[in-house]
């Protein structure tokens, strides 16, 4: 125990072998047929107490709470005892300790693609291939190194985090391209990366969020708002701005979402590019000609509360070449900590009138 504990009284008798003991009244209530006393070791070897001297209730503590004997905060709280003190009293009491605690592991994984450590307080380190996704609105993409990543519990959906709470990631390694490389199994790699994310919940309606790109020839940051207008929906606004090569180049996109006859969630979004933009989702693609625009349209219904399904219409046009008009209907279901999506969709360019249809099976960990 240390100096920084809470202290009480009581007055031993010379009657105190016949319990006679005359007590002074602890500073909270104290049930000796519920409450276990047992006697602590302390810095130093305490002598047997004179008849009539005071001692310290400091030495008297129950079972349960040796847990927490050297931290009063965590005693505070998981003592049978009850509360020593009120919040301020104890942050003015504890003293200063230069200790650094680490929280226990709580799962480590490993698969194919990449192995994972996760705390109990949620930070995550991956090594492998890391999937990114951005927060700003650009679409996902996969860096080969290590990712160090935060989500907490109170994370609402990919706009809205609870308010003053803290989630970032930050991946480092090189652009990897092994699984869109089609039937080729070798590793694909590109060129050096690295991303940093961050996302703060100003308070329950409103969120902000900041990312930094870079890799060779490219350097991007973003800043995105969302806000939330209670019954009329959401809002949210990012805005891109960096260099490709020299050029420098910007990114805008607005999106609105609301609830419809409280079943499905319809959103739409309207994004503009600048010629020559580039970020790191679009690496292995050239840069953009021209300005571009690209809307949007999805509604999402929920078949319960581990799984979705969702339509996809999107249009998008290059000003001086070619659009295309995208479908899609894609279907999710989460097990656990693993999300499986099972996606279908069909393109239409207008320059030589090319028809595709994909199915994808992306199987990610949460």
């Amino acid at each position: 125990m240390g100096d920084d504990a809470p202290r009480s009284v009581q007055a031993v008798g010379a009657d105190s072998a016949a319990g006679g003991a005359t007590e002074l009244p602890p500073s909270w209530s104290f049930d000796p047929e519920k409450n276990k006393i047992i006697l602590l070791p302390v810095d130093e070897p305490i002598a047997t107490p004179e008849p009539g001297q005071a001692v310290p209730l400091e030495q008297l503590v129950t079972a349960d709470a040796l847990r927490g004997v050297d931290n009063w905060e965590n005693y505070q709280y998981e003592a049978a005892l009850g509360a020593f003190m009120s919040d301020q009293d104890a942050a003015a009491l504890r003293r200063p300790s230069s200790r650094i605690t680490l929280k226990p592991v709580q799962s480590f994984s490993t698969g194919a693609r990449t192995w994972s450590l996760t705390t109990e307080d949620r930070n995550r380190i991956s090594l492998g291939s890391n999937q990114v996704v951005s927060p700003i609105g650009q679409s996902g993409f996969r860096i080969g190194g290590m990712q160090l990543s935060r989500q907490p519990d109170s994370t609402q959906d990919n706009w809205f985090i609870d308010s003053n709470q803290l989630a970032y990631s930050t991946a480092a390694g090189a652009m990897d391209y092994s699984a869109a490389s089609g039937e080729d199994a070798s590793f694909h790699f590109g060129s050096g990366a690295a991303n940093t994310a961050v996302r703060y919940g100003l308070s329950d309606s409103a969120s902000v969020d900041t990312q930094v790109q870079l890799a060779r020839s490219l350097k991007n940051v973003g800043l995105g708002a969302s806000y939330a207008l209670d019954d009329m929906g959401d809002l949210r606004l990012t805005v891109n701005a960096g260099k490709y090569e020299g050029d420098a180049n910007w990114r805008s996109m607005f999106a609105y979402r609301a609830k419809v006859f409280d079943l499905a969630t319809l959103q739409f979004s309207n994004e503009l590019t600048s010629a020559h933009y580039m970020d790191l989702s679009r690496l292995s693609q050239d840069p953009l000609s021209d300005r571009a625009i690209r809307n949007q349209l999805k509604l999402t219904y929920p078949l319960d509360t581990q799984s979705q399904v969702s339509g996809t219409f999107e249009n998008s046009r290059v000003f001086d070449g070619a659009s295309e008009q995208r479908f899609g209907v894609e279907q999710s279901y989460k097990l656990d900590s693993v999300l499986f999506k099972l996606k279908a969709q069909r393109a239409v360019h207008s320059d030589d009138g090319l028809l595709q249809f994909n199915v994808d099976i992306p199987i990610g960990g949460r």
